[in-house]
């Protein structure tokens, strides 16, 4: 007695013809209705300079080979058989000759980047193949900071009286957000100093030298938005106590 390859898988759209095939032994039948379901799966991600990509691999009896590309749709496909390129537009189905073979696939995105493999293909069955692409995230060059051109200056020995007269002073610029240093400026008595810093907000500490070494003193957050910037240390008028000043 002989069996259709219809009579195998009914719903199976590669069926073109009803040729009839060597009946075989009940468990082999049994065989291959259950190879309907997926037999292999093999799933691979491949970081490129065009984005991620990753793949699924399954077969399924269909009487004939073919290789079946579903996704991802629009991208351009080649698939080498023998001597010939297969080219089209996914999704598409490409006939092949009944034998076990690994079929070179090359799949195209719109930016140009290509994922390229070697697709396992059964005989007598239908691979399907679906492929996967997520383009790079652009990257964006961080704009130059902007700097600003102002002064900093130790002015306690001439306003806060004779204590502080010949002190040495140390200011410290650290970025308010990050912590960086945005430099340090040191006085052995009352001057000042012009400085160029990029554009923000900053925490301005100052150390005072005692015998034992620099101390620390005080701390002013100040937002540097414009050249001309004055920094110092010193007394306000009124005022005995030395402290940061901005203006």
């Amino acid at each position: 007695m002989a069996v259709t390859a219809a009579e195998l898988d009914e719903d199976d759209h590669m069926l073109t013809s009803s040729a009839t095939y060597p009946a075989s032994p009940p468990w082999r039948a049994h065989l291959l209705r259950l190879t309907v379901a997926i037999t292999t799966l093999l799933m691979t991600g491949l970081a490129l300079a065009g984005g991620t990509w990753s793949h699924t691999v399954s077969h399924r009896y269909s009487g004939s080979t073919s290789l079946k590309i579903t996704e991802p749709k629009g991208f351009a496909v080649e698939v080498t058989v023998g001597e010939e390129i297969h080219k089209d537009t996914i999704p598409t189905i490409v006939p092949l000759p009944d034998a076990d073979a690994f079929v070179p696939v090359l799949v195209r995105a719109g930016d140009g980047s290509t994922w390229a493999e070697k697709v396992e293909v059964r005989a007598k069955q239908q691979t399907s193949l679906v492929v996967s692409h997520t383009p790079a995230t652009p990257t964006t060059k961080a704009k130059p900071q902007r700097k600003y051109a102002g002064n900093v200056a130790a002015m306690a020995g001439s306003s806060c009286g004779r204590r502080w007269k010949g002190r040495e002073i140390r200011f410290e610029l650290v970025e308010a957000e990050s912590g960086d240093s945005g430099g340090e400026v040191v006085f052995s008595k009352d001057d000042s100093k012009s400085m160029e810093v990029a554009g923000g907000s900053y925490d301005v500490r100052v150390y005072v030298k005692y015998k034992g070494g620099f101390s620390y003193y005080d701390t002013k957050r100040v937002s540097l938005e414009r050249d001309g910037f004055i920094i110092g240390f010193g007394c306000e008028r009124g005022k005995d106590r030395p402290a940061v000043l901005f203006k």
